[in-house]
């Protein structure tokens, strides 16, 4: 029994995987081809945007569509797996052996563990990675964006082009009320990046018309820093726009992510949302777990003479179900109508326990 249930294992396994790459090349091609004509029609009125950067803005786009689906693919990938060993009798003969519901979906599970690891250590830098040159190329060739942003233990630094010069400018800290700036320092340069002078105070105030420097000092190239007391740095950088302007969780890996959040938190910004990413990844293995047995339950009853449709009917509409119960969730989450960590954990732990207790009062009915 034990080679039996060995040999069963693994050929449930493999033809898992094989499935699984099935429905992941089947979907990337029709996402593709979405994504395609999308990006076609955003840069209808971009000249210098031809096919070749659709394609590679698809490429480089593709791998954070597949993670978002990929609840689906791991729904879609067990439940064609049960539908063709239905068809050949083979969930027939594994219940006449004395096989339960739950031999029959481990080696799925295992398999969907062996996934997540590889996701863990592959896929998900690769996916990062991609995402960060697709919103670059985005900002470069869609949205023109003149404002980038980054952050590190100095600060905040943001860059703002203008016509002919820009400037660098570096945050230490935003103020609990989002409009005080304090240690701000302005580095301007013209357009062949020579020197034109330097605006620092060390306290400052977001206004409609800009930034309002109190107490700052001006430094000119070969000349000694004077006191200029208050000025104001016309820029329509707002403190949203700001938060805007940060990479997005889709571009870090899931190492870098509390890391980064740490950083924005330090620098007075909310990091809620790429620590509901992080969370959200972290226990994404246990979502992929609930989908393989909401396909598992949705197979039980289902044979060569009942209805097919039935069955597929059943676990979409159960897969959407959970998946509109995880976006609900997780819009609280972000609005801090629930607490960030229950957000992500309430509907994976009301999946994990429904479909349980649904299998076991199948397996005892």
């Amino acid at each position: 029994m034990n080679n039996l249930s060995f040999t069963f294992t693994k050929y449930l396994s493999k033809n898992f995987t094989r499935w699984l790459c099935t429905v992941t090349l089947t979907l990337s091609v029709i996402v593709s081809l979405f994504n395609v004509v999308e990006l076609l029609r955003r840069s209808q009125n971009k000249p210098d945007v031809g096919i070749k950067q659709v394609l590679i803005m698809t490429l480089y786009q593709l791998p954070e569509l597949l993670n978002q689906l990929m609840p689906f693919i791991i729904l879609f990938s067990t439940m064609l797996l049960l539908w063709q060993m239905n068809r050949r009798s083979e969930l027939v003969v594994a219940r006449s052996l004395g096989m339960s519901i739950w031999s029959i979906l481990t080696p799925v599970w295992i398999t969907i563990g062996a996934f997540s690891i590889l996701n863990y250590a592959v896929f998900n830098p690769i996916s990062a990675e991609f995402s960060s040159r697709f919103e670059q190329m985005e900002q470069d060739l869609l949205t023109k964006r003149s404002n980038l942003l980054t952050i590190s233990k100095t600060g905040l630094w943001l860059k703002q082009e203008e016509e002919k010069s820009y400037s660098l400018v570096r945050v230490e800290r935003i103020g609990a009320s989002k409009k005080d700036l304090e240690n701000v320092t302005v580095y301007s340069f013209d357009s062949k990046n020579a020197f034109i002078n330097r605006i620092e105070a060390r306290k400052a105030k977001i206004i409609p018309e800009g930034w309002f420097f109190k107490d700052a000092f001006l430094s000119e190239a070969d000349k000694p820093s004077q006191s200029i007391g208050e000025t104001l740095w016309k820029t329509d950088l707002t403190i949203h726009k700001l938060q805007e302007s940060f990479v997005s969780p889709d571009s870090l890996p899931i190492w870098k992510l509390l890391a980064f959040s740490e950083l924005m938190e330090e620098a007075g910004l909310s990091s809620i949302e790429h620590l509901q990413h992080f969370y959200k990844l972290l226990f994404m293995p246990l979502v992929f777990l609930t989908m393989a047995a909401i396909a598992g339950i949705c197979a039980y009853h289902f044979n060569r003479r009942q209805g097919g449709l039935h069955f597929v009917a059943t676990g979409i509409g159960v897969g959407f179900a959970n998946f509109f119960l995880h976006k609900i969730s997780h819009a609280m989450g972000l609005s801090l109508t629930l607490p960030l960590l229950v957000s992500v954990l309430m509907p994976i732990t009301i999946g994990v326990f429904a479909s349980i207790a649904w299998l076991l009062h199948l397996e005892e009915s």
